[in-house]
């Protein structure tokens, strides 16, 4: 049987990021490694950083998103 879980996890922080995100996020999906997942965390960006994520999440399947209330930091 199949694992159906991807490959490969990338675990994306971000904090007010909005002018880097386009290309952080194609430059993880555009690899040759296609089996693979995207978790893009927001560590509650007061810029359109989510709006972002939220796009290319609703594009790409492989891409997961959670958003932080609260800055915390890329360690949370």
């Amino acid at each position: 049987m199949a694992d159906p879980r991807p490959q490969v996890s990338v675990i994306m922080a971000s904090r007010n990021a909005v002018g880097h995100l386009p290309l952080a996020i194609g430059a993880v999906l555009a690899q040759t490694l296609t089996d693979l997942e995207l978790i893009i965390v927001d560590d509650a960006s007061e810029d359109d950083s989510w709006a972002v994520i939220r796009a290319a999440a609703a594009i790409d399947p492989r891409i997961r998103e959670q958003r932080r209330s609260h800055s915390g930091g890329p360690a949370i």
